[in-house]
């Protein structure tokens, strides 16, 4: 029987299921440490965290079919002089453009839906300032 990785939300509990580690043949994949080298940001709460691999679980079955990717999103702060990036990681359906992901993503940033999200100066993210969008594993 397959292990799946999962991590509870710090903030609220709910279940974030990550990527099945892929062979590292396969090219656009991520290892779950790198996965975990940014915050990862609850798709139900919004709260954006940082995890480690301790904080990682194995269940049996998942209700994810292969489909789903962690995608890095990568923003900048409100302050206009201020470079510092923003990077956090996000879980959704692979068959998402990148176009998708960078507009749900910029919606929910207008939206202040994510909590957590600052620069290393401590500044939070602009509304529409999405700098990268890719696809980790």
């Amino acid at each position: 029987m397959s292990h799946f990785p999962i991590l509870n939300c710090a903030h609220c509990g709910h279940t974030i299921w990550l990527p099945r580690p892929q062979s590292p043949e396969k090219e656009g994949t991520g290892s779950l440490e790198e996965i975990l080298g940014r915050k990862i940001a609850c798709s139900e709460c919004g709260v954006a965290v940082p995890y480690a691999p301790r904080d990682i679980e194995w269940e049996g079955s998942s209700p994810l079919n292969d489909d789903r990717v962690c995608w890095h999103i990568e923003t900048g702060c409100e302050e206009e002089r201020c470079q510092s990036p923003i990077a956090f990681h996000i879980l959704a359906d692979a068959k998402r453009s990148s176009e998708e992901i960078r507009f749900l993503m910029s919606t929910r940033l207008a939206e202040q839906f994510f909590k957590g999200l600052i620069c290393g100066r401590g500044h939070v993210p602009g509304k529409n300032r999405i700098r990268e969008v890719r696809v980790l594993g």
